[in-house]
């Protein structure tokens, strides 16, 4: 009887304890990762006219959304394209207009408000966001719609639209030859910062079909 009635006390103590207190607390590892910050607007003009490889309005269109995604623009990037020759073939100059979003986190330079000039509406305050950085590997079929002969393109994002997103930490070993595909001439690494991955759909727990 003594034994049997000192076990509940012993386990209403530890549940007292601090121990049990931090044990019964959400782990932060699954949010340590997570950066504040603002979302910053861009707007960009790409002028593709490579040798190696041409591409039509959607093809061009298709290539830098999947690049910018890469680089952690939100999801709501627009891409649009024309083309100097038939938008549904190759063209010889291929220009793309960029729209996107990049998470600046806290602390680091980030837009500010600036005052409307008269007659026109005041801007919106900068908008605020939750982002992680994930590793960004870049090279032919990694990932599969990115082939060897994208190289000239993937050289000219580098160039001209990467230093706008926010990133770290990036490698590359790029060589680019004209009238030349090789699977290794892309290599290209970096973390970037972008929005949280999204949730899961729920399953609707049906059973599949036989």
């Amino acid at each position: 009887m003594t034994l049997a009635r000192t076990l509940p006390t012993l386990a209403v103590a530890w549940l007292l304890s601090p121990l049990a207190t931090a044990a019964a607390q959400p782990s932060a590892a699954a949010s340590a990762d997570e950066v504040s910050g603002v979302w910053k607007k861009h707007e960009a003009t790409l002028i593709y006219a490579g040798f190696t490889t041409l591409y039509s309005c959607d093809g061009l269109r298709s290539k830098m959304e999947l690049l910018l995604r890469l680089g952690g623009a939100r999801d709501d990037l627009k891409v649009r394209s024309s083309c100097a020759g038939p938008d549904d073939g190759p063209s010889r100059m291929t220009t793309a207009y960029l729209t996107y979003y990049t998470l600046v986190p806290a602390g680091e330079s980030a837009p500010v408000a600036v005052a409307p000039a008269a007659g026109k509406a005041a801007q919106a305050p900068p908008e605020s966001g939750i982002g992680t950085w994930r590793s960004v590997k870049i090279a032919a079929n990694t990932p599969r719609e990115i082939q060897g002969g994208d190289c000239e393109l993937v050289e000219q994002f580098i160039r001209e639209v990467l230093p706008t997103l926010t990133t770290r930490n990036i490698e590359q070993r790029m060589s680019c030859f004209p009238h030349q595909v090789s699977l290794g001439a892309i290599s290209l690494k970096f973390e970037a910062l972008g929005p949280l991955p999204k949730a899961p759909k729920p399953s609707s727990g049906g059973k599949t079909p036989q």
